[in-house]
């Protein structure tokens, strides 16, 4: 029972450090905020800590892109690697019928013969096959007949981009609170995350953003 138990909460704390790591560069290339006071004052409020739930809304977002989106783009594209991760730990679960209470009680400090119990996996249990991340790599690498895949110039794929930021923001959030609820549901989570990201990228004017954002690239 250790191996798996060992490999879930080493996917835990990776997209844990991982996904933080791709916000904090995210925000690190957004436009700074308009100044609406004056030097001493927009100084104040540049060092007041930012209100992360008003920042990652897509039009708030969208309205602070830089010129040059193209690294907001790759981080993104990056993203991909923790979901592929958490689908990863979803399959070892269902797998082991592993419950979240359970990973959460596990500790790989402990001695390894507390985990000793030998485990039976489920036979009905699908294969591994996170199509939604491995279409994504796809997309990355130019393998897509697709035109609008590899789009990073339109406004509506720059809006897009910022809609995939703030779900994936809201993935994380909805895994810090499936650590305290082991009523969760981690694979409905991902799927409508993977779905949501998936939208996205496929979404061809089905969202616009307000005429004051889309006035940013024009």
């Amino acid at each position: 029972m250790d191996e798996p138990l060992y490999v879930i909460h080493t996917i835990d704390s990776i997209v844990a450090l991982s996904g933080q790591s791709l916000l904090v560069q995210c925000k690190a290339h957004l436009r700074a905020r308009q100044q609406y006071y004056s030097p001493q004052q927009q100084q104040q409020k540049n060092q007041s800590t930012e209100d992360d739930d008003l920042l990652f809304e897509p039009e708030t977002l969208y309205n602070r892109f830089p010129e040059e989106k193209g690294p907001l783009y790759d981080l993104m594209d990056n993203s991909q690697a923790c979901f592929i991760l958490l689908y990863l730990k979803n399959f070892l679960m269902k797998l082991y019928g592993f419950t979240e209470a359970k990973v959460q009680e596990y500790s790989p400090s402990e001695a390894a013969k507390v985990y000793e119990k030998t485990l039976s996996s489920r036979k009905n249990v699908p294969m591994f096959n996170p199509l939604a991340a491995l279409d994504g790599g796809r997309r990355r690498d130019g393998t897509t007949n697709d035109p609008l895949a590899n789009d990073r110039q339109s406004i509506q794929s720059h809006f897009n981009l910022a809609t995939k930021i703030c779900n994936f923001r809201k993935m994380l959030l909805s895994l810090d609170r499936m650590e305290n609820d082991d009523d969760s549901d981690l694979d409905g989570e991902i799927a409508v995350a993977a779905k949501e990201q998936d939208d996205d990228e496929d979404a061809d004017g089905c969202v616009e953003p307000s005429g004051e954002a889309a006035d940013v690239d024009t």
